[in-house]
This record gives structure tokens, sequence and C-alpha cells, in this order.
């Protein structure tokens, strides 16, 4: 298993199984979902991440369960954190990172409708947003 230390108070989560929860919710094709966790875990291991990491993802969705009663799109934003910095290169600027990642996000949803995921449009445009928004923050 994958589990990642989590600064919020030390807890641990384990990321892969959180993603394929996810994607069971959704049903997502299993090769689809483990072809697109290949690539999550791949992106958010690189080595030139500091903060953009797998353990920035356990804090997120920590976050998120910690607030859960209050979110009304759960998978949409479980997704958004999922994907936000899916690209990250600490040179882009003008939100390259967030456009590429959501292009990124588009492209897995594309996929994975394809293949007849219940992923619903206003899922991804709210997804695709989320991740816009991420360019204001540093």
């Amino acid at each position: 298993a994958l589990s990642r230390p989590s600064s919020r108070g030390g807890c641990h989560m384990d990321v892969r199984e959180r993603w394929f929860t996810l994607a069971a919710r959704l049903a997502v094709p299993d090769d689809l979902a483990q072809r697109w966790w290949h690539e999550l875990r791949s992106n958010y291991s690189q080595p030139h991440r500091f903060y953009h990491t797998l353990a920035h993802l356990a804090d997120m969705l920590i976050l998120a369960d910690a607030h859960a009663r209050e979110i009304e799109h759960r998978e949409a934003l479980e997704l958004a954190v999922w994907f936000h910095d899916i690209i990250y290169d600490p040179r882009a600027r003008g939100g390259r990172n967030e456009d590429d990642s959501a292009a990124s996000f588009r492209r897995f949803a594309d996929e994975v409708r394809g293949r007849g995921a219940a992923l619903a449009d206003d899922v991804c445009e709210s997804v695709c947003a989320w991740i816009d928004r991420t360019k204001s923050h540093a």
C-alpha cells in the first residue's frame, strides 16, 4: 500500500486505496483506473516536486473528509483534488500548470465516459472550474 504521512496530525492515508475507491464509485473500468493511478502516482512523485506530492493529496483528502457534511458534490471535489496539480512545472507561468492539469482531467473524463463511467457534464465542469481557481494560490 502507498500510505503517505500527512502534515495534519500525523495521520496516514492510503492514497492508492482512496483513488480506487473513488474510481469504483464512478464506475471507472479497472484497467483505466489502474492506468490513471500509475499516471497520478508518477506525476505526483516526480523528483522536482517538494509540495505538490502524494502527501499533499493526502492532506487535501483528509481536509475533505473533515468537512464531508459541508461538501455537496463529493466526487467532483475529490476529482479536483486528484487532478489539480497532476501537471506541475515549477518554471511554468501564467496558469499553464492549471490549464494543463485541467486538460489532463478532461482527457481522463473523456476516456472513462467513453467506457461507461458515471461522470456527468456538470461534474466535469465543476472539476475544471475548481482546478482553474487554484491559479491564484501559491
